[in-house]
């Protein structure tokens, strides 16, 4: 019995060596610096705004002072720059659920309404609870395949 678990321990590290051998190989090929590719997906003929998600920080640890200033507030003011210079981009904004996921505070948009809602909710951003990094990725995973979020109502 063990015999056979060696082998066939063995045999995934033997398969795992020659992926990484393959991907280093495959990575290590130099790019041809006259390789001209356009700025959109290929399949497509025309320029199309990219979805953005800003998932912010907004734990406990965000309300600590810098240089005079929260991290929140950096954080929001970064955040308000971004969105305001970056008008071929279509933002949506997340932020930490106090102990679990992320809430969703505004949808992916490009028009005016949508725009001032992500701004407005970014500057109502305040430093509370933990950091549920990957209950909050997977929030914004959720809401990008269209699924309705995991953890509503400390679900």
């Amino acid at each position: 019995m063990l015999s056979k678990f060696r082998l066939s321990l063995n045999s995934s590290f033997i398969g795992l060596a020659s992926a990484l051998v393959a991907v280093n190989a495959y990575s290590a090929v130099p790019a041809d610096p006259n390789l001209k590719l356009p700025q959109f997906p290929l399949q497509i003929t025309e320029y199309i705004e990219p979805n953005v998600m800003l998932l912010l920080d907004t734990s406990g640890s965000m309300g600590t002072i810098e240089n005079g200033q929260s991290r929140i507030d950096i954080v929001k003011d970064i955040a308000t720059d971004l969105v305001n210079n970056n008008e071929n981009i279509r933002f949506c904004l997340a932020k930490f659920r106090y102990d679990q996921g992320a809430t969703i505070l505004s949808e992916c948009g490009s028009t005016v309404a949508q725009i001032n809602k992500t701004l407005t909710e970014i500057q109502g951003l305040s430093a509370t609870g933990s950091t549920p990094l990957a209950e909050a990725y997977y929030e914004v995973t959720n809401y990008f395949a269209g699924k309705a979020p995991k953890y509503v109502n400390g679900a």
